[in-house]
């Protein structure tokens, strides 16, 4: 049925359409011929634009703060299909599956993370592979427990520690001085029978942003999940040293400071420092 929309002359425009309900709408979209990108099994956590221009380009986000997504989704693609990490700044080709006159990308995506998938022609990039997958074919894990050396310091301090100490297991700061808001080093030191023909660093659980060095050599830094760093280069047989840097945010520092009349309380929702385990993976 016709309806009146108000447009920028003097009066209304009247254009063709229809009323549908919101429960099926869905299905009414797919009826009509709108659904260009299909998830076979469904995520009620991955969300996608879509955008059309010289170019398709599909940006997908998984808002799940606690599981990844990994699985197949339906895309129109016509020149092939090309992964671009936009925190890495890495585009990857991605391999597509064509069945019955449809094409399927399967891709992994970890929580918080995003990707743009283009319908771009593939040739020279290197393969798409799944973190999970990378990982797994390392074969061996061995968790970096045990003591660890830190220090802490200011942003105006930095990089000189204010204090410094050892924790018998690993421990974020905040659990030791409650009110601290800053930078946190994590150094620790360990011994490889040889040097692996690949490896990785994960850190389990960090908060919030991570600088990741390891025999000096700086390998990089992650602002978000997955906080997984390649190290194979800097590893060496003998004695290896790991420093990590963490920056957390300001919301402890706030305990320091009077707050306003109509706050009756703060309260600190995360911790500072790093949680959870660090992970060596080696091949």
């Amino acid at each position: 049925m016709p309806k009146k929309l108000w447009g920028q002359g003097t009066g209304p425009v009247e254009i063709a359409g229809e009323i549908v309900g919101q429960t099926q709408l869905t299905e009414y979209l797919r009826q009509q011929g709108a659904e260009q990108v299909f998830l076979p099994k469904p995520c009620p956590d991955l969300v996608y634009y879509h955008y059309c221009g010289e170019q398709e380009l599909f940006m997908f986000h998984n808002e799940n703060a606690f599981t990844a997504f990994r699985g197949e989704i339906m895309l129109p693609l016509e020149h092939g299909a090309v992964y671009y990490d936009g925190m890495a700044d890495v585009s990857y080709a991605l391999p597509v599956r064509e069945e019955q006159g449809k094409k399927y990308v399967e891709i992994e995506l970890l929580p918080y993370n995003a990707c743009v998938i283009l319908d771009r022609d593939s040739s020279g990039l290197l393969p798409y592979r799944k973190l999970s997958e990378e990982l797994s074919a390392c074969g061996v894990q061995k968790n970096l427990d045990g003591a660890w050396n830190y220090g802490i310091t200011t942003e105006k301090k930095f990089p000189e520690p204010v204090d410094s100490g050892k924790m018998e297991q690993l421990m974020p700061v905040s659990d030791l001085i409650p009110e601290f808001s800053g930078h946190v080093f994590y150094e620790k030191v360990f011994s490889m029978a040889q040097k692996p023909e690949k490896a990785y660093l994960e850190f389990t659980e960090v908060y919030e942003c991570l600088e990741l060095y390891v025999n000096e050599v700086r390998i990089g830094d992650a602002l978000c999940m997955p906080y997984v760093f390649e190290v194979t280069e800097a590893l060496q047989e003998g004695e290896n040293r790991i420093k990590a840097i963490v920056t957390g945010t300001l919301d402890r520092d706030q305990v320091n400071y009077k707050a306003p009349f109509v706050r009756l309380d703060f309260h600190v929702s995360e911790p500072v420092g790093l949680c959870g385990e660090v992970r060596l993976y080696t091949k």
